[in-house]
């Protein structure tokens, strides 16, 4: 008895790894569709076409001095090493240093 359930268990195992293999090999897992590949060019193109980023002005705000008016005011954790998507409206402040921030 215990050499049967032995036995199936390797039978079972053959065929269950043999099915698989001729399955996979039968897979074709190079086929992208149209969409697919239209997809993979657009997010790898950037949105303007030839891979940047498209930026806009914004300033930051001044405590003293600075330019009194309609701003785009920048995100406050802005440097010249990071900068954030750029405000969806202008806000009243004195303005300082210009930097940019992205569409």
């Amino acid at each position: 008895m215990k050499k049967k359930i032995v036995l199936s268990a390797i039978v079972f195992v053959f065929f269950t790894a043999v099915g698989s293999l001729l399955g996979l090999s039968k897979a074709d897992k190079n086929h992208l569709s149209d969409i697919q590949i239209a997809n993979i060019e657009a997010l790898s193109s950037g949105e303007n076409g030839n891979g940047g980023t498209p930026v806009d002005k914004c300033y930051m705000s001044a405590i003293f001095g600075g330019n009194m008016g309609w701003h785009y005011f920048c995100n406050s954790e802005t440097t010249e090493n990071m900068i954030y998507a750029c405000p969806s409206q202008q806000t009243y402040g004195s303005a300082s240093t210009l930097y940019v921030c992205t569409k």
